[in-house]
């Protein structure tokens, strides 16, 4: 956002004209991509970090700096090219040190021409905390407008800010909306960024989370969309923006609910019905299946871009006396043709020893684990009858035993029965591969699917 003399004006003119051919084979996903590049550039050195702490010393005086609490940002001094000039603005986060109560300030300064900085616009609110930083542009402007989320004293709800960045000021778009949490991103691929908002306030019993995007014509944000949510609802652990299905961007939702479970959602927007849905928690059996007491969080395991769900296979098994059962975690796609789930691997995670074996997809529906803590020996054997909670196990497929590097190297403990299949530091992980026709597995596909937590 440089103020620029006119002969430079004409000369920067001239150059663009010249590289119009190279130009033209830029399209606005390309512009957004270096966008994304240039946030994560490094600062650009201690003497322009100077001029900006001097800056905002010289027109408030002594300060401390206030830092955002989650989200990407995480700098009290966050330096993004807003204008898509080739040039980082920065957004700085302070306290005056005369300022009295809760209060934070934004200051937004960017560089003249001859790399000096000057500051375009300030903003001061009522709250001290700073929840999470955002970008995006709203308007097709090609310019972006800074997103800011605040903490309130209220733990069930902070506080949301749009600004927008003129050449000499700052405007708010819109200031002191409510949420829990929220994802500033392009929900319905336009290019442009919409705002979802997550809620544990009821609306007549029941809680909603809502889409907004701005309208041009009326200079304001306003909800596009709604759904409801469950109500049981506490808290929002994790909420992942990607591909929910094969192209279909939106996020995905993992919530902790009042009986201390986690529960799974996906919400996207429906470009052809122009409606906002969350298909899982509408389907109570689809909805129950992805519940779990495992602390385990949605994410892409197979890197395809698209987000993969856990459902604990093995949640209601009833815990016995000496051995434990570790948890089965089947990571599945929502399947948007016919609403189901679509597997597409299953895992067993053995917490205690700090690993986890992945198994093809379909597996988990028919093993189990055991393990024996104090061996610190996990068996994997197929199920041969279920009945209630108790879950009694057939002939063993294999054995994954934790080995200190002492008993491993002396043969100690049978452990010449095993092969190894991983070291690390001090602790030797070894299979002993039972002869199971049905369920088998190989050492090399073995050392494949084993990984640390």
């Amino acid at each position: 956002m440089k103020k620029c003399k006119p002969y430079v004006l004409i000369a920067m003119l001239i150059i663009m004209m010249c590289f119009v051919p190279v130009l033209q084979g830029c399209s606005p996903i390309d512009m957004r991509l270096n966008n994304i590049r240039n946030f994560m550039l490094a600062p650009q050195g201690s003497e322009d970090e100077a001029k900006i702490k001097q800056l905002i010393y010289d027109n408030v005086g002594e300060y401390t700096f206030r830092y955002p609490n989650d989200g990407e940002y995480r700098s009290a001094v966050i330096l993004r090219d807003l204008d898509s000039d080739g040039e980082s603005e920065a957004i700085a986060f302070y306290k005056p040190k005369n300022s009295l109560g809760a209060t934070l300030c934004m200051m937004v300064v960017s560089k003249d021409q001859d790399d000096n900085w000057y500051k375009i616009g300030e903003q001061t609110f009522n709250l001290a905390q700073i929840d999470k930083v955002s970008f995006g542009d709203i308007d097709a402007d090609n310019k972006e407008e800074i997103v800011v989320g605040l903490n309130t004293p209220n733990l069930s709800m902070q506080q949301v800010f749009v600004f927008k960045c003129h050449e000499d000021s700052i405007e708010a778009i819109i200031e002191n909306v409510d949420y829990l949490d929220f994802q500033f991103q392009d929900f319905d691929e336009d290019l442009l960024y919409e705002m979802i908002l997550f809620s544990l306030i009821p609306t007549e019993n029941d809680i909603y989370t809502r889409l907004m995007k701005y309208n041009q014509s009326q200079y304001t944000f306003e909800t596009i969309g709604q759904i409801k949510m469950d109500s049981h609802i506490t808290e929002y652990k994790n909420i992942i923006f990607a591909d929910v299905f094969s192209d279909q961007v939106g996020v995905a939702v993992d919530a902790v609910l009042s009986d201390g479970r986690l529960a799974t959602e996906i919400i996207y927007w429906d470009k052809l019905n122009q409606t906002l849905k969350a298909p899982i928690f509408s389907n109570p059996q689809l909805y129950e299946s992805l519940k779990r007491d495992t602390i385990i969080l949605s994410e892409d395991i197979n890197e395809d871009g698209i987000i993969d769900l856990p459902s604990d296979l093995s949640r209601g098994i009833k815990q016995e006396t000496t051995d434990k059962y570790c948890p089965i975690i089947s990571w599945q796609n929502y399947n948007n043709n016919d609403s189901t789930m679509v597997t597409i691997s299953d895992r067993i995670v053995n917490y205690d020893d700090g690993y986890y074996i992945t198994f093809p997809a379909g597996w988990g529906n028919k093993i189990v684990g055991k393990l024996d803590s104090s061996t610190q020996t996990l068996t994997i054997s197929y199920k041969s009858e279920s009945e209630g909670n108790i879950t009694s196990t057939g002939d063993a497929i294999l054995k994954v035993k934790a080995f200190s590097r002492h008993i491993w190297d002396n043969s100690l403990e049978n452990a010449e029965e095993f092969t190894e299949i991983l070291t690390t530091g001090n602790i030797v992980y070894a299979v002993k591969i039972y002869d199971n026709p049905e369920y088998f597995i190989n050492e090399e596909t073995l050392k494949n699917n084993f990984s640390l937590l």
